[in-house]
């Protein structure tokens, strides 16, 4: 979704690429000032699709030759630049990007999804019924929320409409509230609700985790305290990794290498920690780095 790869349930993908599907093509479309579908050049390059599709079937193909198969067949036809091509098929097609032994960040492989997972059910493809599925996932995840929420997690333009008829369609299921700034929210019925009481212990979150993207931009303060924003989600659209102390995000941190060439984490707190929760943290840590291959720390130089 959102042009990006993300991770979903095999059950989850067809209702989610149909929501986001025209959020896609609305991206396209502003990124070239061109209709991606009915333009002269959009529908040539739609027209390449096929050939892509019928070479997935052979075996999954890396972007590169994606691209080199739809720019053979418009030699004639000038490209707008910044990978167009692979933007405008992996925007219109539903693809799955899929696992292989030497599988690294930049060397994708990707097939169709309906090769890789069967053909949608009819209720998974009609766009109204798709939206109430996700609405409803959306919301056991991250609610309470509202429609913009929703919106903002799934791309907004088209989706803004469709997202609150989703709820609308779920109302019997929900329960209302209404967050510190008089803001109206829903959440599932029977959606657990702890306390305010309740601990929340440290924890470390990856980068562009969905904690801080699930929300609209000004009510990512339920998370994410307004005066750290700019420090978290960088100027470049980045989210780093942070943690969050008592639920609320209080840092950032970064895999190292010592100059001993062990591995570490390194926490950047915005202010300081208390001892209970640098411990917790750093317990968090030592559970983590098992799992961070080496390419983590090779971006990152040591601290020592």
């Amino acid at each position: 979704m959102r042009m990006t790869v993300h991770i979903v349930s095999a059950e989850d993908f067809w209702p989610m690429s149909t929501l986001t599907l025209p959020f896609r093509v609305d991206q396209w479309r502003a990124w070239y000032k061109l209709d991606p579908a009915t333009s002269p050049l959009g529908r040539r390059i739609t027209a390449t699709h096929a050939a892509v599709l019928a070479a997935m079937e052979e075996r999954p193909l890396p972007i590169r030759e994606i691209e080199a198969i739809m720019a053979e067949q418009l030699r004639d036809v000038e490209i707008p630049p910044n990978r167009a091509l692979w933007r405008h098929v992996s925007g219109a097609l539903p693809l799955i990007l899929v696992p292989y032994p030497q599988e690294a960040y930049g060397r994708a492989r990707y097939v169709a999804a309906q090769q890789w997972l069967g053909p949608p059910m009819e209720d998974q493809t009609d766009p109204n019924r798709a939206a109430a599925y996700v609405a409803e996932r959306y919301l056991a995840a991250f609610g309470p929320a509202n429609a913009d929420d929703l919106a903002a997690y799934v791309g907004r333009g088209r989706n803004i409409a469709r997202c609150r008829g989703a709820l609308e369609r779920l109302a019997e299921r929900l329960i209302q509230f209404v967050d510190e700034g008089g803001r109206p929210l829903v959440d599932l019925v029977d959606a657990p609700r702890p306390g305010a009481d309740a601990p929340a212990p440290p924890r470390l979150l990856a980068r562009w985790d969905s904690l801080l993207l699930a929300y609209g931009t000004r009510d990512r303060t339920r998370v994410l305290p307004s005066e750290h924003q700019a420090t978290v989600i960088t100027r470049n659209a980045d989210v780093l990794p942070s943690f969050l102390v008592d639920g609320m995000v209080a840092g950032t941190w970064l895999p190292r290498l010592r100059r001993d060439g062990s591995p570490d984490v390194e926490l950047r707190p915005f202010g300081r920690l208390a001892d209970a929760d640098r411990v917790a943290l750093e317990a968090e840590s030592h559970r983590l780095l098992p799992v961070l291959r080496k390419g983590a720390f090779s971006r990152y130089p040591g601290t020592d």
